[in-house]
Parts: structure tokens; sequence; C-alpha cells
């Protein structure tokens, strides 16, 4: 830690009141646990905070799908929502959390579930294999209530709600010439996405992929700058556009794309034996800022990207012993923390806030930053992501600058045992760029 230089001298405080409020990450909200075979088994129901594993709850259960968070901003609350598997023979539990004080909401039942989505009103349950009944349930997203049942989507493998509309990818199955007569193996022979109008829940369009859409999955869903709805998907064929009225189809060969936006498309791409960072700029097909990095790709690895700290997330287990969130850095090319969640690691999703953050982490791929804790007793860290800053400087409210200092290290840690309780402003300098962040002093 570099020795905080410690002045008094007037300046602005304006910066203070006119800074607006920033999008953070609060924390990953993930399960973990589950051999498939012990019915004796507990589910972790767990979140990541502040660089730290907190378990919020264990359910007896044999294994876990899917989690999913629900921003709900009429009550102004944040629900994760989580599925576990096999609580007893035949039935799956659908569990609803606070995530501010990690209490259970409610529960529900079901079977064979392999993907969530919610709005306001509604809860959809793609269901795959082990189901019993109907392929899609809809439910009252408030009271969990089973509202309807959709027949003819099997196996469902993921859904994603768009203003009224879910869609749904699923698969036609085709036997393999292996495995038993009495266990035979199945794989994907033919991929769908089925549009349902969650406003008289009916399925108005389902679009045929054929043998390019096997395997069809992990749905991403965004508005073009074409004023069309864009849906991308996964699958392990050929790479895939397809365009139905307003609608445009996408998908990119040995690519799980796993987040888009009208400016750029961010994937791992497998090509075995590792996996490959992809950030393509949709302007201009340019991936020249990207340092790629390659880390050993397994089955089990779910992924996702950070769209406010700009770094790839890897849930990667061996279902055995071994479980972690690793969170690696497009514009480095190489991982920069980890962090241990249990075994049989399955899914997690992002928790997303406007407003004031406990942690922060923002800016660009190429200036981004993290403070963190925030509010923070006696120090914090400032996390420089990318090298992009050289000094920072604190000022207290009457805009007196009260510390600074040069940031050498990737991690900056600043002492604040003689900072008076209350807030302060941040300001962050490099070359080219500047920030500025409120923190606060417990």
């Amino acid at each position: 830690m570099r020795k905080v230089l410690l002045i008094t001298s007037f300046l602005t405080a304006s910066a203070l009141s006119s800074m607006a409020q920033n999008e953070y990450v609060k924390q990953y909200f993930y399960t973990a646990g589950g051999n498939f075979t012990d019915a004796k088994n507990k589910v972790k129901v767990g979140v990541i905070l502040d660089g730290k594993d907190k378990t919020i709850d264990s359910i007896r259960g044999n294994f876990t799908n899917d989690v999913y968070i629900y921003n709900d901003k009429t009550n102004k609350t944040y629900e994760g929502i989580v599925h576990i598997g096999r609580i007893a023979p035949l039935l799956d539990l659908i569990v609803r959390y606070d995530l501010d004080t990690y209490n259970r909401i409610d529960s529900t039942t079901s079977t064979g579930v392999q993907a969530i989505a919610r709005n306001a009103n509604k809860l959809v349950l793609a269901k795959g294999f082990g189901s019993k009944g109907a392929n899609i349930e809809i439910l009252n997203a408030k009271t969990l209530k089973l509202i309807t049942g959709i027949d003819g989507i099997y196996p469902a493998s993921d859904v994603k709600i768009w203003g009224d509309s879910a869609f749904v990818t699923h698969s036609m199955l085709g036997k393999t010439n292996y495995g038993s007569v009495n266990n035979p193996y199945y794989l994907d022979s033919l991929g769908f996405i089925s549009i349902i109008n969650l406003n008289d829940n009916t399925v108005y369009n389902t679009i045929p992929f054929g043998a390019n859409g096997a395997g069809l999955k992990g749905l991403n869903i965004y508005k073009g700058q074409d004023k069309k709805i864009h849906v991308i998907f996964n699958n392990s064929a050929v790479n895939v556009e397809m365009s139905i009225s307003n609608l445009v189809f996408h998908a990119l060969k040995n690519t799980d794309v796993v987040e888009a936006n009208h400016q750029k498309i961010y994937g791992i791409s497998k090509t075995a034996p590792n996996l490959t960072a992809l950030v393509i700029n949709k302007m201009t097909g340019d991936t020249s800022k990207t340092k790629s990095f390659k880390a050993p790709g397994y089955d089990g690895d779910t992924y996702g990207f950070d769209t406010v700290s700009n770094v790839f997330l890897i849930l990667r287990t061996d279902f055995n012993s071994y479980g972690k969130l690793i969170r690696y850095s497009p514009t480095l090319g190489k991982a920069i923390d980890s962090v241990s969640v249990g075994v049989s690691a399955t899914d997690f999703a992002i928790d997303y806030r406007q407003g004031f953050p406990t942690s922060l982490a923002v800016g660009s791929e190429e200036s981004a930053f993290s403070v963190f804790p925030n509010p923070f007793k006696d120090q914090f860290t400032i996390q420089n992501t990318n090298n992009a800053y050289q000094n920072w400087e604190i000022l207290n409210v009457d805009g007196i600058l009260v510390a600074g200092g040069v940031l050498g290290n990737f991690e900056e840690r600043i002492s604040t045992e003689s900072f008076s309780k209350g807030m302060y402003l941040l300001n962050l300098k490099g070359n080219r760029t500047s920030r500025s962040i409120k923190i606060i002093k417990q």
C-alpha cells in the first residue's frame, strides 16, 4: 500500500451535488450442490457480496438448473428465483428470495424445469426431461398460482421474456445408435424457437431452424439500431441469420453468446481444448481491442458477462470437489480473481442495481475500475482494472481535498482511519480520462 498524502486546500464541491446515479453490481446470485442421486443431499443457495461467498439457504434436493433475478420496480424490490430439482419423487421446487433481506418469499412445485423467466405479472417455467403435465407452465408472478399450461413445446431448454412475449427454445429428439435398448441415448436433431403471447397465453409462432438449430439454447434478446428485435441463440452447428418480419435470429458457430446489445456481442468461443473471449463491435466487426484469454473449457461451465465491470464470468465445477466463479478481463487477457462457491455449482445471475452502491464497479472496457467496499470503515480498495488511472484524490462535502496519491498497482488499498464519518468524493485521473464517484465512511 502506498503512503497516503494528507493535504488541505479549497476546491469546488459542486461535483458532489451534480453526480448522477450509477448502475452497479450489488452481488452475484447462484446455486450449488446436488449430485443427481442422493435424496438426502442439500442444494446451496448463495450470493457473492463484496468478493465473499455467503450462503443464504440450504434445501434438500438433487440438483439445480436455473436462477433468475427480477427487478420489481413497482414494489422497489429485487427478487431471486431458484429451481431446486427432485425435492421429492418427480417434484421440483421453485423458490423466491428477497435479495436485500435474503428471506424466502414463497415457493411452489413443478417437474422437469429447465429455465425460468418473469415479467411484472407472469412467471414462465420452461420444462424438459423428467417433466410431467404441460411443457410450459405460466404462473401468476405474485402468487405463484398456476394460470395455464401449454403443450407441444418439448423438451424446452431456455426461455426469455421481451415485452409481452416469451421466447422458448426447444428441440426434436433423434435417437442415436448407441446405448441399450431400454436406456438409449438421445441427441438434439432439430431446433425451434416458439413465441408465446403472454396476454392471452397462446403460441403465435414457431420458427424451425432444422439441423442448424440442433442443441439450440442460451437466448439473448435486444432491440437493434434497425428497430428490429434481435434474438441470438447458441448452437454447435453453423452460423445462422434469419429474418422474419421485425425479428432477426442469429447464432455463432461454436460460440456461447452471453451478452448482446445494439453495439457489441460478448461471447465465449469454444474451440477445444480452450475457451476464448470474443468481443465483437457490431458496427465494424472489430475485435482488435480484445486480448482474448484462453482457459481450459469444461462441459459443466456456465458463462456470463458483467456489463458494469466489463469482465467475463465463468462458473466452473467438476461436480465432485470443486466450484469457483472466475472473472476474466477481455482487455487484460487473463483471470483477475475468483471465489470458491461449493461443489456442483450450476448457475448464477448478476444483481444489477441503480443508485448508490454497496460496492462499485464502473467504466468502459478501456477505463474500468472498481471500488469496494462502499460504504467502508477503516479502508477501501481501488481496483484499477485496465491501468487507465494514475492518480486519486478524495474531497469532503465542503470541497476540501483531504487525501490523494498515486495509483501504481492493479489494486490500491486506501487507509481511512483518520477520516470522519460521512460522504466524500473520490476522483480518479488518467492521461486521457477521469472519473468521480461518491463514497461513504461509516
